[in-house]
């Protein structure tokens, strides 16, 4: 055979080997994660305090210590800011529905349902405003770093006053004041913000290790933040969510998409009600920067953004878990929250897979901001 036809067929073999890689890569990309199912149901989340409440044989079942979890917790916070409420005789019974609707709603807002309650009056004939702290979501500390996620921040401005809640081995609350930091508010296209912690003590206190190998399929993780549960209807005597709000709580599951790719989400949003959030789809590119979308069956438009080279777990998720830490079996961070496959984040669902950002990305993040971290 002529020489050039030999090559002319390796030309032709190579060429047809790359144009299947792509596709396959291409079909991988927009590969819809929920797809991937699981036959392994883990709702729920199990307070640490009393140490009673805890099922004794699940955190082996998932590979996790006791004593690890112990540790685990006390690095986990729980985020609040200033914030003001304004009421007058339109809103008053909005007001009311969205900050005391209910028994869990209420010890979430006790110092504002008791305002509302007694100065009803003043406030449906003159109108009122009421200042308090706001719990807005989880989050967890690192070195003399808080980490949380970005959408939990008012919109367009930094939050008044912050600091973190965190609960100390022995069952006391402790809080530490916040101050912002470059990376607070950024465009990095991850749902990350940092703040610095003002407080010697946890500046100088042992962390526990940042994970920077890569995610196993169905490896167990552990998840650590404080959930809003009074949502969870009927869930009450199962699960321990009488004990809501005095301390955070562990959910168990395993990594189910860990992304190997480094593929994103493009159509990101945290907003309720106008993205159907279970046809989102890994893709290979997105569009640079921010953009307006509208999706078919939803009346507003939305603010969508980019969330790269997320992992996905089967652990539950529901409000109140945003910026809450995931751990390995050996203590080391993996990630931290940020959303849920689900139009329905209320309940727990097995094959509607959780969010998180991935600790490596983190950690580089935090060497930005100060030399490089040890």
């Amino acid at each position: 055979m002529p020489k050039y036809l030999v090559i002319a067929q390796f030309v032709a073999l190579f060429v047809a080997s790359s144009f299947f890689l792509n596709a396959c890569q291409s079909m991988q990309g927009h590969q819809n994660p929920l797809e991937i199912h699981t036959e392994e149901n883990n709702e729920g989340f199990y307070p640490l305090f009393p140490k009673e409440a805890m099922p004794v044989d699940l955190p082996e079942k998932y590979g996790f210590s006791r004593e690890l979890l112990d540790r685990l917790a006390t690095y986990s916070g729980q985020l609040f800011y200033k914030y003001t409420v304004k009421v007058n005789r339109r809103n008053y019974e909005k007001q009311v529905q969205s900050y005391c609707s209910n028994e869990g709603a209420r010890s979430m807002n006790p110092k504002l349902c008791a305002y509302l309650e007694t100065k009803r009056k003043i406030c449906m004939t003159k109108g009122c405003n009421f200042m308090g702290a706001l719990p807005a979501c989880s989050g967890v500390r690192y070195q003399n770093f808080f980490i949380t996620a970005k959408h939990c921040l008012p919109k367009n401005t930094f939050p008044r006053n912050p600091s973190a809640k965190f609960i100390r081995s022995d069952g006391t609350i402790h809080m530490v004041k916040l101050k912002k930091t470059s990376l607070l508010r950024h465009n990095k296209p991850y749902d990350v913000a940092i703040f610095r912690l003002l407080e010697a003590k946890f500046t100088t206190d042992k962390n526990f290790p940042i994970r920077m190998s890569k995610l196993e399929f169905r490896e167990p993780v552990a998840g650590i933040g404080w959930p809003i549960l009074h949502i969870r209807q009927g869930r009450q005597r199962k699960f321990n969510y009488d004990l809501e709000y005095k301390h955070h709580r562990v959910t168990f599951g395993r990594v189910m998409q860990p992304n190997e790719m480094g593929r994103s989400f493009c159509h990101v949003t945290n907003k309720d009600g106008v993205s159907n959030i279970e046809n989102w789809e890994l893709e290979n590119t997105c569009k640079r920067g921010r953009h307006w979308r509208k999706e078919r069956g939803f009346k507003k438009r939305y603010y969508a953004r980019k969330e790269h080279d997320p992992f996905l777990t089967n652990s539950d998720m529901t409000w109140g878990m945003s910026g809450s830490p995931l751990f390995d079996q050996q203590g080391r961070l993996v990630g931290i929250g940020s959303n849920v496959l689900s139009n329905d984040p209320r309940e727990y669902h097995r094959d509607k897979f959780a969010i998180y950002v991935r600790a490596d990305r983190i950690y580089k993040m935090l060497g930005s901001i100060e030399p490089r971290l040890n």
